[in-house]
């Protein structure tokens, strides 16, 4: 009696990780804005640099396919890619000299409907030990020490009347790193672009946070995330956070699709 060829090949198949099509390279830049016009620190940029997680396109029938990171031992690497768009010269002097504009992987064939992320890093990663952390999260000037956690995003900027300085992460947390029970403010932002396909790049509009600070304010308006601070009432809303109860009831307005 012969034997059918057809287990075989599904134990084959099973062993190699599936028979469908191989996953395709994938490439998202990322660029600083106020409005239309691009920001630099030759004067208008100070800071900008964020933790993007959860990275994925969507598909037409309202899925996701997941975009695999590859670690690089700098700015990817456990799923999360950091990136930077300072270089630490003229208006960005506190920064680093080294940048990075682009996450790369590979996702699964298929028609593009969106693209999707979060701005922050997850609950686990972001209260271990960060002494103990692997690239992308070895970066100390990401870290938020006395709040146990990372800055998901630090960002400044001018348009010449005003000035705007925030440092977004979780707060609120109870316990010490390692040992975190909760955050009763996660602020993680979650970033759904329908519009973005292929080719297409994001970008960071640093306006949206500018036109939320008062002209006039002195000397400069650095919201640090915390419910009470007065400094983040007009800005959290931009990243979509109801002020007082720290959910994300809005949609964000300061990453869209770019060009």
């Amino acid at each position: 009696m012969s034997i059918s060829p057809f287990p075989r090949l599904l134990v084959l198949c099973g062993l190699l990780a599936g028979c469908g099509p191989a996953d395709v390279p994938f490439e998202l830049r990322f660029a600083a804005a106020s409005g239309n016009a691009p920001v630099d620190c030759a004067g208008r940029l100070a800071d900008l640099r964020f933790y993007v997680t959860d990275l994925a396109v969507l598909r037409p029938d309202g899925g996701r396919a997941r975009v695999d990171l590859a670690a690089n031992g700098r700015w990817q690497g456990q799923g999360i890619g950091l990136i930077d768009l300072e270089d630490g010269t003229g208006s960005c002097a506190n920064g680093t000299p080294d940048g990075n504009d682009r996450l790369v992987g590979r996702v699964p064939p298929g028609d593009v409907a969106g693209l999707s992320f979060v701005i922050g890093v997850p609950f686990a990663s972001n209260h271990a030990d960060p002494l103990a952390a692997a690239a992308p999260l070895d970066d100390m000037s990401m870290h938020w020490h006395w709040r146990s956690g990372y800055k998901f995003l630090r960002a400044a900027a001018t348009d010449g009347k005003r000035r705007v300085s925030v440092h977004l992460g979780s707060a609120g947390c109870r316990g010490a790193v390692t040992a975190i029970e909760g955050c009763n403010f996660p602020n993680r932002v979650a970033v759904t672009l329908p519009d973005w396909r292929p080719g297409k790049s994001v970008t960071v509009d640093l306006g949206q946070l500018l036109e939320a600070v008062p002209v006039g304010a002195e000397p400069v308006t650095h919201c640090e995330s915390g419910p009470a601070d007065p400094a983040c009432a007009g800005l959290m809303p931009v990243f979509g956070f109801d002020v007082a109860s720290g959910a994300q009831v809005m949609p964000q307005r300061v990453f869209r699709t770019g060009p």
